[in-house]
């Protein structure tokens, strides 16, 4: 036990001298927590052209009620349907509301002419979401073609539509993840070109206490970057865990485990920095796109959701949107920590042996 206090120090004064990993320490949160979620808008703003064909009392109530809405920033009226889809092809309109001749006369008649609507599709999320908001909006049932009953809406979780807390959510755990794998692989590849990985192996220290006194450093670093963020999004944004706070740091704590490993992993088949970063940025970026953290799960085809079992990204975002959003206690979760807890270790079995064989 001393050994590994002794180790501990070390890491900790080696730390302290390294003044490049004190940097990304200190600055990875303002970056990330400070920048990034200004960037993102708090309401859908959707551009639209109208092309009245009608000219009638109905037609004209429906494209004020489009004009008064705040999602739709702006509204254009086109006389040709033409003018309308070049705007769309030229960007400066998401989508087209056509409004047919003869509609208030034909309403309800079953061979009425129907509303059309022209979306811009480049971009699926957005195009199913700008139909829905304009649907909602007119309070019209395009495919029986007449006005529905009153319908009450009950939003949960979310009452105001706050896109950015899906978002810091997942930047919280974004920024763990850099933390626990860049910092532990950037210090082992530098002891290794430094010339103190050799000098090390000639020492009683043994691996096992080499590797946890690294993890423990890294760790706290990792809940102190985790706890930096956090402060920072409850000042900037307003932002609170749902949860209880404990059971968001001990996820955080199980997750840092298999990624840590990750880190240490690449450190040792890195012989300097600049492979370390390649693998870095080949393995992140892998996980990080195939986590759920971008696309929804059931947006991806069979094979790519069935990577999720093997990756401890996906289940650190799926626990974390439950406790920070929702209110989630351990129990409630106890699986997918279960499930970074079992990767940690059997990484952790796998990256040894292998460090073991090439010591």
């Amino acid at each position: 036990m001393n050994i590994l206090f002794a180790a501990i120090k070390k890491e900790i004064r080696q730390l302290k001298r390294n003044v490049s990993l004190l940097v990304i320490i200190g600055a990875s949160p303002l970056l990330i927590m400070g920048i990034i979620p200004f960037s993102i808008e708090k309401r859908v703003k959707i551009s639209l052209s109208v092309v009245d064909c009608d000219n009638s009392a109905a037609s004209r109530i429906m494209t004020y009620r489009v004009k008064a809405s705040p999602y739709f920033v702006k509204v254009t009226e086109m006389e040709r349907v033409e003018e309308a889809l070049d705007r769309v092809k030229e960007n400066k309109s998401d989508m087209v509301m056509i409004l047919p001749e003869k509609m208030e006369r034909d309403a309800g008649e079953v061979e009425a002419a129907p509303l059309s609507i022209a979306l811009d599709g480049t971009h699926t999320l957005n195009a199913q979401s700008h139909f829905a908001f304009l649907e909602q909006m007119l309070q019209y049932d395009l495919s029986e073609g007449e006005i529905p009953s009153q319908l009450h809406q009950n939003l949960l979780f979310n009452p105001s539509l706050d896109g950015r807390m899906w978002f810091i959510v997942s930047l919280l755990v974004l920024l763990v993840t850099l933390i626990g794998a860049c910092l532990v692989t950037l210090d082992i590849v530098s002891e290794k070109e430094s010339g103190i990985w050799e000098q090390l192996q000639a020492t009683p220290l043994s691996l096992t206490v080499y590797i946890v006194s690294k993890m423990v450093v890294f760790a706290v670093a990792g809940l102190f970057v985790l706890g930096v963020g956090l402060l920072l999004c409850h000042s900037f944004f307003g932002f609170a865990l749902a949860g209880r706070w404990y059971v968001f740091w001990l996820l955080a704590l199980a997750f840092l485990w298999p990624m840590l490993m990750i880190g240490i992993g690449i450190a040792s088949i890195s012989k300097n920095q600049v492979q370390a970063i390649y693998l870095l940025v080949f393995v992140l970026l892998t996980i990080i796109l195939m986590s759920s953290m971008f696309s929804f799960l059931n947006a991806m085809p069979g094979w790519a959701r069935a990577t999720r079992f093997v990756n401890p990204l996906y289940f650190m975002l799926d626990a974390s949107r439950l406790v920070a959003l929702k209110g989630f206690s351990l129990a409630d979760v106890w699986s997918q920590f279960a499930a970074l807890c079992i990767q940690g270790a059997v990484l952790s079995v796998l990256i040894f042996r292998r460090m073991e064989r090439t010591k």
